[in-house]
Formats: C-alpha cells, sequence, structure tokens
C-alpha cells in the first residue's frame, strides 16, 4: 500500500509544481502591471497632471487607442 501513495504522488508532482509555477508566474504578472500602472499614475500626478487626464490615459482604450497607432502609423 505505501509503495501504491508513493508512485501516485511522484506522478502527481510535477504536474502540480508546473501548475505552481504558471501561478507564481501569473502572480507575478499581475503584481508588476498593477505597481507599474500605481506608480506611473502617482509620478504624473506629482507633476501636477489633473486627476481626468490621468485616469483617460490610463484607460484601456486610450492605451489600445496608442498601441494601433503604433503597429500601423
Amino acid at each position: 500500500m505505501a509503495t501504491r501513495r508513493a508512485v501516485r504522488s511522484r506522478l502527481l508532482h510535477i504536474p502540480l509544481a508546473a501548475i505552481g509555477l504558471l501561478v507564481l508566474f501569473g502572480t507575478v504578472a499581475v503584481v508588476l502591471v498593477v505597481g507599474n500602472a500605481l506608480l506611473q499614475s502617482m509620478f504624473f500626478l506629482l507633476l501636477g497632471a489633473p486627476v481626468g487626464e490621468v485616469v483617460e490615459m490610463m484607460s484601456i482604450s486610450q492605451t489600445m487607442a496608442d498601441l494601433s497607432g503604433d503597429l500601423h502609423g
């Protein structure tokens, strides 16, 4: 019985480790993106930009428009 449990746990070790790494990398990516957005907005607010402009600049539609212009023009 102990041998079967050991084999089963060894077989699950690699997929569970892979899932754990994916979760770790995803968490790090989310923290970096959110941290970057917060630091960038704080920087612009410290420079005296109006809050409305900062919020508009950080909106997804504005970002997509900027990326579209970079890719096609």
